[in-house]
């Protein structure tokens, strides 16, 4: 799932099809477009990718003559956008009301009497939000993916990559494009486009309680949060793709498991490595008691056979925020493809956003 929302004045030359492709790199999906035309103020050109089987299906923009609103993303416990209750929040400035959102998302909604803008990042802004000014402030662009921004310019942010070499990935609100930004969690901007002014402000602060539940009492309580919780990530129907390894989430997720559901339960790694060793002797104990089956991805000489180029793939998907270490995970997913196409991938605990 991908997005981009173009802000522009009149005459301002853009080749659509340059951001349409940066939003469908995998050519599997369908896109939801729209364009407008506001008189005596900015116009929008606007468009969401998303998978062909979505549940949400095609209801990723809602538009009408006062509002223009666009969701990415994915929400849990919903099988559509609750956009009239989105939209009654947003009316009233209630900002609080998404903080109370389960998933990873990206709203934005384009006030078109006012000519201004909102964009809203969830929790833990783990759904990418990039923004920026450009080409003078005659354009003002959004986009989940950062390549969209190169067709305006190519201007470097240098001290971005002080950053990025030191962790091995980004962190903040900088990127690699000159006054291009990532939108903070659990935080919103609104933008004046008549004054190209920015402002930006938390809608929820994260408090931690110093007072942490100990022993059983903890355990008890982890445990129901689970039990409640966990069940919900499996999809009824279609194939769930569980990622088994020697951590303990992975453990759990499997123990939480509905047992009616299709499952296929994976690992991957370098043969006989720990992972490979401990996910055979933990699907050995549950095999008699879930309709599963168990397949084991190797780092082998196949694998070393597709490296360079699996280098290249893993950069090119994601935009350059990844360097060329996960390319062992895109040999993992392009493997999982191939044997479930419309499989679930479900691995580790998200307890950011699903909790």
């Amino acid at each position: 799932m991908s997005f981009y929302a173009y802000f522009f004045e009149d005459g301002q030359e853009i080749d659509f099809n340059f951001l349409n492709n940066i939003i469908n790199l995998t050519k599997n999906k369908n896109i939801k477009k729209i364009n407008l035309n506001n008189k005596n103020n900015f116009n929008l050109c606007a468009a969401v990718s998303f998978l062909k089987d979505s549940v949400f299906k095609d209801s990723y923009i809602f538009n009408d003559t006062n509002i223009c609103a666009i969701f990415d993303g994915d929400l849990i416990e919903y099988s559509s956008i609750p956009w009239k209750l989105i939209l009654e929040n947003f009316y009233r400035k209630n900002f609080d009301f998404f903080k109370n959102l389960r998933g990873y998302f990206v709203f934005l909604f384009y006030d078109l009497l006012n000519n201004i803008v909102y964009i809203i990042s969830d929790h833990r802004s783990q759904f990418p939000v990039f923004y920026g000014l450009l080409r003078d402030k005659k354009v003002f662009l959004v986009s989940s993916e950062l390549p969209s921004f190169c067709y305006f310019t190519n201007e470097l942010e240098h001290t971005f990559l002080y950053d990025y070499f030191l962790f091995n990935y980004p962190i903040g609100t900088k990127t690699f494009i000159k006054n291009v930004f990532r939108l903070p969690p659990a935080t919103f901007i609104k933008i004046d486009l008549k004054e190209m002014n920015i402002v930006k402000k938390r809608y929820h602060f994260f408090n931690f309680d110093k007072n942490l539940l100990k022993g059983s009492k903890a355990i008890r309580e982890g445990l129901s949060t689970f039990n409640e919780i966990i069940p919900k990530y499996f999809c009824k129907n279609n194939t769930n793709l569980l990622g088994l390894s020697g951590g303990v989430d992975s453990r759990i997720l499997l123990a939480l498991c509905p047992p009616s559901l299709p499952l296929v339960v994976y690992t991957y790694g370098i043969p006989k490595c720990n992972d490979i060793i401990t996910a055979e002797e933990i699907i050995t104990l549950y095999f008699k008691e879930l309709k599963t089956s168990y397949i084991q991805i190797l780092f082998d000489d196949k694998f070393e056979e597709k490296l360079f180029d699996l280098f290249l793939k893993t950069v090119y998907f994601s935009g350059g925020t990844q360097s060329i270490n996960r390319a062992t995970l895109l040999f993992v997913y392009e493997s999982l493809y191939s044997m479930f196409k419309n499989g679930v991938i479900i691995s580790g605990i998200s307890g950011d956003h699903i909790f």
